[in-house]
């Protein structure tokens, strides 16, 4: 979670600073996910020390880099990014009402996911003023929601000890691919 938050405060950044009429709500999302930084960071401070972090922080690296590659204009990124979104959605949802549900973090997880929802519909939004027949284009290459999925079966252990079943998750996150561009249209 914490290299997605670090990635989309570069994409948002990036884009309000691009963008020549300056997009207040992209600046904004900004602001979000570094307030949603800081509370991962000292949240990740108050767990045991995880040995295989430096691994794990870098194969997310390389699924957000990826991302990035496999968008082939700033309106593909952007609703790619939509899509990755939404599986934040559905993943903070899980740990929010796993066995953690009650605590500090559970509520952390939820203001999380009610952030990341609403910027789910700006990302596409965004992605549309940028180009129209965004829902009209091609698959991409990279799928993010298996990539996205590869890299938390590499957590199911932990996603376990919070009695989430990763099964159902992983599964639910497959099930939210998009299957065609007028699949795509009708779910925005």
């Amino acid at each position: 979670m914490l290299c997605g938050e670090q990635s989309a405060i570069h994409v948002f950044h990036t884009e309000y600073s691009r963008r020549e009429d300056s997009q207040f709500y992209l600046a904004q999302i900004e602001a979000d996910e570094r307030l949603h930084e800081i509370a991962l960071q000292r949240l990740l401070q108050q767990l045991p020390e995880y040995e295989k972090l430096h691994r794990l922080k870098r194969q997310a690296q390389l699924f957000y880099a990826r991302i990035q590659q496999a968008s082939d204009s700033v309106a593909r990124h952007f609703y790619t990014i939509s899509q990755l979104d939404a599986c934040v959605c559905v993943l903070m949802n899980a740990v929010a009402n796993s066995s953690i549900k009650g605590t500090p973090a559970a509520g952390l997880f939820s203001l999380i996911k009610r952030d990341e929802a609403r910027h789910v519909s700006i990302a596409r939004r965004h992605a549309v003023r940028l180009q129209k027949d965004i829902y009209e284009q091609p698959p991409l290459d990279f799928s993010i929601h298996q990539g996205l999925v590869s890299l938390l079966q590499q957590q199911t252990e932990a996603f376990e000890m919070l009695n989430i079943d990763t099964d159902a998750l992983f599964q639910r996150l497959i099930q939210m691919a998009p299957v065609s561009g007028s699949a795509i249209k009708g779910a925005a």
